[in-house]
């Protein structure tokens, strides 16, 4: 087994600003908030412009449905700003800079 320390390195040396982890298990909090939001009106697109989530909140809300044998989910998202850009040290740790 990957411990989770080496896993946040790994995506730092991808360059990945945030790498995340968490248990496989069911997010029903997540299914409920979605289709709560659905009820009282809101346009999908303007929640989190990805209408597919939003159809399907109750696949995503359990990930077995998804992801049978997964006992953890790795979430990792890079930093997209234009006016930012990248540079990245030896040792894996990535950093975002201001340009000028």
């Amino acid at each position: 087994m990957i411990s989770k320390n080496t896993v946040i390195k790994m995506g730092n040396r991808l360059g990945f600003e945030v790498v995340k982890i968490s248990s496989a298990n069911p997010f029903p909090e997540y299914e409920r908030i979605i289709k709560e939001r659905i009820q009282a009106g809101f346009d999908p697109d303007e929640l989190m412009g990805h209408e597919q989530i939003l159809e399907q909140a109750e696949i995503f809300a359990y990930p077995a449905n998804s992801l049978r044998n997964a006992k953890s989910i790795i979430s990792m998202a890079l930093l997209l700003y234009s006016g930012l850009s990248r540079s990245y040290e030896t040792g894996g740790t990535s950093r975002s800079t201001f340009k000028g």
